[in-house]
């Protein structure tokens, strides 16, 4: 049997993905845009996302909604009295003024390259302490990853 796969808008799908939130422990989103890398890799890579039941903190993976009505995947780099600081893991630029209510869900597990990772596994640990503190290096460590994946 072959497998169909479809893939719909973000505007299409996460209205739906929104109403699972509600009724599982956790939903699958298949990870399509560049933001988080290198932590989280377009179409390798699926974030399971739950309802937040907590407030976020520094280090959270988030999916919220923009004012222009972009759904957006961020981690929480700080929360200010103006609303939380969101930053992509492949970004240098802090979004700042970001309304806790626009938090839709919060990433639980990511499977990245096959292998389940949930918080505590030390690839995670990596990117939610250390490199969420290496902004201004990223750039320089990424280019220096890239010459040495093309050896």
């Amino acid at each position: 049997m072959e497998n169909n796969v479809k893939t719909l808008p973000a505007e299409e799908l996460l209205p739906q993905l929104l109403s699972l939130l509600d009724r599982t422990d956790a939903v699958p989103l298949t990870v399509t845009g560049s933001s988080m890398t290198p932590f989280l890799q377009p179409e390798r890579d699926t974030v399971y996302l739950k309802k937040q039941d907590a407030p976020v903190k520094p280090g959270d993976i988030v999916l919220y909604k923009r004012s222009n009505g972009q759904y957006i995947l961020h981690r929480v780099y700080g929360l200010a009295p103006d609303g939380l600081q969101l930053i992509g893991d492949g970004q240098t630029g802090i979004e700042p003024g970001v309304a806790p209510e626009s938090v839709l869900a919060v990433a639980c597990a990511v499977r990245r390259n096959g292998k389940l990772l949930r918080p505590g596994h030390p690839v995670w640990f990596f990117y939610e302490k250390l490199w969420l503190r290496m902004i201004p290096l990223r750039p320089r460590i990424r280019g220096l990853m890239r010459r040495i994946k093309g050896k």
